[in-house]
């Protein structure tokens, strides 16, 4: 395959080669930290002497095993932001449907900011608990008045915010995923179109075989790329749920509004309503890491 670069467009094969390239970072990345997060990039360039848990968060080495954009979708930063974008759609769909005070929704947005957010004490309170959505309601109390404390999280549950911000992440990293693959087949119908009839020499059971071109050797690839992005397509309405139905998924707590509340929420965060509660069920985050799997062999 490689027999013929000389004779192909350079620029070309160097642009699909560093789009190729992208990819397998921004796989490396998210198959890392799906349902988790990294420091920002400030905090981790402020700390170079702090330990790393691996190469993904290391300074030195992490652009070889990830990219920039990647990462940002599965940072701390925007996990939290994603937590408080939660808790303000649920207020501001809680107060459509008269189940909180309008007033109790304004003051809730206001307070649920990435601003407000002291991360010392976020991270001090995840240490005991094992999880970070109570501390982060405390936060937030802390950080608005009456109307906040009254209203804020109402009927909600932990893990209805803890799956729906990763669900967010997950959404935008398949999105971001699809697109830079968009990208390597165009590079690749290009080159495969100009290199038709580039002749090279085939291999098949472990040796020299009959001629064919370059071109058609790209096709291959490129065809099966495609097939990963029908893949990400068939995926995307099953991996893009939210979850917003209470402690044991029953929508007690909101009453009989509650699944109107539900769809709100999700329609505004655009994501898809779930036929049911999806507490214990993770099939579809487990089908999001074969699809990404597929992706990388394929570019490996």
């Amino acid at each position: 395959m490689f027999g013929v670069v000389d004779e192909m467009g350079k620029d070309n094969y160097l642009a699909m080669e560093a789009m190729m390239k992208k990819i397998m970072l921004s796989l490396c990345v998210s198959s890392a930290l799906l349902g988790s997060g990294l420091a920002t990039a400030s905090e981790t360039t402020s700390h170079l002497s702090a330990p790393n848990i691996s190469v993904y968060d290391s300074v030195i080495y992490r652009n070889l095993f990830g990219t920039e954009a990647m990462r940002q979708i599965f940072s701390d930063e925007n996990l939290i932001k994603q937590w408080l974008l939660y808790e303000r759609t649920l207020a501001n769909a809680q107060a459509y449907y008269g189940i909180i005070p309008k007033a109790d929704a304004k003051a809730i947005s206001k307070a649920a900011r990435w601003e407000n957010i002291d991360l010392n004490a976020l991270r001090k309170g995840t240490d005991k608990t094992g999880r970070s959505i109570s501390t982060l309601t405390k936060i937030i109390r802390k950080s608005g008045g009456i109307e906040v404390s009254n209203s804020l999280h109402w009927g909600s549950t932990t893990q209805d915010v803890m799956d729906t911000a990763t669900t967010l992440q997950i959404k935008a990293g398949l999105e971001l995923l699809d697109k830079q693959l968009a990208t390597v087949i165009q590079l690749m119908a290009d080159m495969a179109k100009e290199h038709r009839t580039t002749v090279m020499v085939a291999r098949t059971n472990g040796q020299q075989a009959t001629p064919t071109t370059f071109g058609f050797r790209i096709a291959t690839y490129m065809v099966e790329l495609h097939r990963h992005r029908e893949r990400i397509a068939d995926l995307m309405p099953r991996v893009t749920v939210g979850q917003s139905t209470g402690a044991v998924g029953t929508l007690a707590a909101t009453g009989p509004k509650g699944r109107k509340v539900q769809a709100r929420v999700m329609k505004e965060l655009g994501l898809n309503v779930p036929m049911m509660p999806w507490n214990a069920s993770r099939d579809h985050l487990a089908e999001t890491v074969a699809v990404t799997g597929l992706v990388h062999g394929t570019l490996g």
